[in-house]
């Protein structure tokens, strides 16, 4: 492919350009990037202003989603510890419950007694 010195030119006129422009950028300059054609768009500083300003914010949800993720999973984990618990509790016997069921069997085992007693009496 051949190139020409005008083609040459050309480009290395919109390298000198484009490096202004980011120097320019860097310096706190106001910045104005127009397309080739008169009627392209135009990016201003304040649009820059603005990506920049997005650009944090979306740094800073990426951050707080994560931490939300993180929360979400400790969630998690304490449902099911929850769930744990509510079956285990179904198994828990209460004091009450479990000193009237000792005294049921004590009942019982005077009741065995007094009925051996009974039978070795025939």
């Amino acid at each position: 492919m051949k190139t020409n010195k005008t083609d040459s030119s050309v480009f290395e006129e919109a390298v000198y350009e484009l490096k202004e422009m980011m120097a320019g950028m860097s310096s706190g300059q106001p910045v104005e990037i127009r397309a080739p054609s008169p009627g392209g768009p135009k990016v201003t500083q304040a649009d820059i202003d603005r990506w920049n300003a997005m650009a944090d914010k979306t740094a800073t949800l990426e951050g707080a989603v994560e931490k939300l993720m993180k929360e979400t999973k400790d969630l998690e984990r304490i449902r099911e510890m929850l769930k744990e618990i509510r079956a285990k509790l179904s198994d828990f016997v209460l004091k009450e419950d479990f000193l009237q069921t000792a005294n049921d069997v004590r009942n019982l085992k005077e009741d065995v007694a007094v009925n051996r007693e009974d039978l070795a009496a025939l």
